[in-house]
C-alpha cells in the first residue's frame, strides 16, 4: 500500500478479510468490534472499512457478483441494463490487518476472528506457513 494513503505496514504480513452477513437479519453494520489474533499476537494495526457488492441472478441459476464501485463506473448495454432489474446489494465489511513476521510461526498458525454483534462470535482459521 502507499504510505500516502495515510497507513503503511512497514514490512509486515497482510491479511484482507472479507465479513459477509450470513442472513439478512444480522447485516454487518451492526457488528461492533471485529478483533483478530495470530498466535499471540493483537491485530492492532487495522483498517476496517465498508463494501458492496451487486448480486445479479443467473438465468442458469447462481448468482454472478460485482463490486458496487466496478457497476457504477461501467458503461451499460441494454442487455445488462435488462438483469439490473433483478440485481439486489450486499453489504459487507472489509479489514485490513498487518503482523510482524516474528508472530509467524514454521508449520501450522492459528488466526481468529471474533466479531461483536448481538453475541460474540469467534472463527479459528488454521494455515501453514
Amino acid at each position: 500500500m502507499d504510505p500516502n494513503l495515510g497507513w503503511d505496514p512497514k514490512g509486515k504480513r497482510v491479511f484482507l478479510l472479507d465479513i459477509r452477513s450470513n442472513t439478512v437479519y444480522r447485516p454487518v453494520d451492526l457488528l461492533g468490534e471485529i478483533g483478530i489474533r495470530l498466535g499471540d499476537c493483537e491485530g492492532m494495526d487495522k483498517i476496517e472499512y465498508p463494501y458492496t457488492y451487486y448480486f445479479f441472478p443467473s438465468e442458469k441459476g447462481g448468482n454472478s457478483q460485482i463490486s458496487k464501485y466496478e457497476f457504477e463506473n461501467s458503461k451499460l448495454d441494454a442487455k445488462s441494463r435488462k438483469k439490473m432489474l433483478n440485481s439486489y446489494e450486499e453489504e459487507t465489511k472489509r479489514v485490513l490487518v498487518a503482523f510482524k513476521n516474528s508472530c509467524f510461526k514454521d508449520g501450522i498458525n492459528q488466526m481468529e476472528v471474533q466479531m461483536l454483534g448481538y453475541e460474540l462470535l469467534s472463527f479459528k482459521f488454521f494455515f501453514e506457513y
